[in-house]
């Protein structure tokens, strides 16, 4: 049963810190709120980089993860699983939620961009730049568009053809 638990708040913690490296990315914008349901979208391409981002020259991309490959998670995440994290980062000041025009959108602290400056390791420098192609070129594109590209790519069908 411990171990479960450790299991658990492990897999917050890393949540967590996928999440909060999106958000940092963002600054506010009068024209983009940076909504759960764009933090869901965005996280799930933090996920799973390879395979839903192609044709990027990144060589941390280029290294085809099993796991990742092999995953057949359904889209459509859990919402609440998400309220947990944005409230856990909340918690400890590393992001606010602000309401604007009857929505909630999410930003990064000062402490929440300090802890992730503070972070060393090859997995944060390979979300960074994963944060990076988002920021740049993803949220760009409309939510609709971004699930249709996901659906897209975790249709089994398409991943083992030919």
């Amino acid at each position: 049963m411990e171990r479960d638990n450790r299991t658990i708040v492990s897999n917050l913690v890393m949540d967590s810190i996928r999440v909060l490296i999106v958000i940092s990315k963002f600054k506010y914008r009068k024209t983009f709120k940076l909504t759960i349901d764009k933090i869901m979208l965005y996280d799930f391409i933090m996920k799973f980089p390879n395979t839903i981002l192609e044709n990027n020259n990144i060589e941390t991309l280029q290294d085809i993860d099993f796991f990742e490959y092999y995953s057949y998670y359904h889209w459509k995440p859990n919402q609440s699983e998400y309220l947990k994290i944005l409230n856990y980062l909340i918690s400890k000041r590393l992001i606010v939620r602000r309401l604007e025009e009857n929505k909630f959108f999410y930003l990064s602290t000062s402490e929440g961009k300090d802890l992730i400056n503070l972070l060393e390791s090859s997995y944060k420098h390979k979300l960074d730049k994963v944060a990076t192609i988002i920021k740049e070129e993803i949220s760009k594109l409309s939510d609709t568009t971004i699930e249709n590209k996901i659906m897209e790519k975790v249709s089994i069908q398409n991943r083992f053809r030919g």
